[in-house]
């Protein structure tokens, strides 16, 4: 039946990472790593910051903050692109009008902690 394995993660959003002045976090996505039959949660600030965490039934443990979002407002969505030659590609959306290409070595460096700089490698901002 739908929605009886729910996890509540109500302490994501209080986390002190994701907290700017009085103002909690908020879940942007959430990312199943079939590598590691792990599932993650790409949580934010209300300027722009990212940071990721890992999700079971109990708790959502932080793993990684990821640096220069290249997002200076709440960031919407995160999407993962088609990958090759062993990099993996996102696309993110945010308040600020940016949608931002991110390329990393791959999402498992990621969601293991084990990249400290994934800067999105083109940002481009629309307005209305």
């Amino acid at each position: 039946k739908a929605g009886t394995s729910c996890g509540l993660f109500e302490q994501l959003r209080s986390d002190e990472r994701l907290a700017v002045s009085e103002t909690d976090g908020y879940i942007v996505d959430v990312i199943y790593d079939e590598a590691s039959e792990r599932l993650f949660s790409l949580a934010g600030d209300i300027k722009g910051g990212l940071s990721i965490f890992h999700l079971n039934m109990e708790a959502a443990e932080y793993v990684t903050k990821i640096p220069g979002s290249g997002h200076t407002a709440v960031v919407r969505s995160m999407l993962p692109l088609a990958s090759g030659s062993g990099s993996s590609r996102f696309v993110s959306a945010g308040e600020d009008g940016r949608v931002c290409i991110w390329a990393t070595k791959s999402l498992e460096s990621i969601l293991a902690g084990e990249e400290d700089d994934v800067p999105p490698v083109q940002g481009s901002k629309w307005n209305q």
